[in-house]
């Protein structure tokens, strides 16, 4: 008996920032399936420097409870760790094509002068290691 090929949905979309219009990078959006008891996370992208994500799934990626043959869809937006915007209120029920797009618009905070009004230095910490494991000790790291 062969067996039935799974369903692959494909999202993709732009995350804009609503005064200036443009894409925002660096931001994790994830998608999420809205179920009655639990919603299902179903994946996530970090947008690129237009603002762009794109994330594909199967049909395994949301549960089958009560015949849900298609995902009913909301994302979630971060900037680091910090939920900058969730569609949770404007799902996208039953999405039954699966090459869809959306654009997510978002209020982005406004940047921080620095107080000097000159760049602040970033501070990098860590330890390099060698492939077994062992700290690799002299050897110099440059950061870009």
């Amino acid at each position: 008996m062969a067996r039935k090929a799974k369903k692959i949905f494909h999202i993709t979309g732009r995350v804009l920032d609503r005064k200036s219009e443009q894409g925002v990078p660096n931001l994790r959006v994830e998608a999420w399936d809205k179920d009655a008891i639990i919603d299902d996370f179903v994946g996530s992208d970090v947008t690129g420097e237009r603002g762009v994500f794109e994330i594909k799934f199967d049909q395994s990626h949301f549960r089958e409870l009560f015949s849900d043959k298609q995902p009913d869809l909301y994302f979630k937006v971060f900037s680091d760790d910090k939920l900058i915007k969730s569609t949770e209120k404007s799902v996208l029920w039953n999405v039954k094509n699966p090459e869809t797009e959306i654009v997510i618009e978002v209020n982005m905070p406004a940047e921080k002068p620095e107080p000097d009004g000159k760049p602040q230095p970033f501070k990098v910490a860590g330890l390099v290691r060698r492939f077994d494991g062992a700290p690799l000790v002299g050897t110099l790291v440059r950061a870009f």
